[in-house]
């Protein structure tokens, strides 16, 4: 393919190691172009050959950038429903446990990928 959506991604996911690693690579050339959709402000990856095919076109731009949101969106729906299933076991067990740290840390357990979803899509989803 010619465009390649990765989740948003934080840099403190880094381990040290990793980022030691990453600081040797300082040569390395990423042979893909960071791109935005415009309305969302999506990161998505394009490749040189991306860019020359359908940079001039527009319309199939446009559609190339409502896949990217479309798919995206259903990343962030499946995985707001995995963290709300999480967080429910988290709340079962401590009911079962009865134990203050466990309900502290099920009620401290916070749905990121929810509010990204609601705030991205607010008129879809509500919180």
């Amino acid at each position: 393919t010619n465009f390649v959506l990765y989740p948003h991604t934080h840099a403190s996911f880094f381990s040290s190691t990793q980022h030691k690693h990453a600081q040797l690579k300082d040569n390395f050339v990423n042979p893909l172009q960071t791109k935005l959709t415009p309305v969302k402000g999506i990161p998505y990856y394009v490749t040189n050959k991306f860019m020359r095919t359908y940079y001039r076109d527009r319309y199939q731009l446009g559609q190339i950038e409502r896949m990217v949101e479309q798919s995206y969106e259903n990343y962030l729906l499946t995985e707001c429903k995995k963290q709300k299933s999480y967080k429910r076991a988290l709340e079962l067990d401590a009911q079962k446990s009865n134990d203050e740290k466990d309900k502290a840390r099920a009620n401290e357990f916070v749905l990121s990928r929810c509010d990204e979803l609601y705030d991205l899509f607010p008129k879809k989803y509500k919180k």
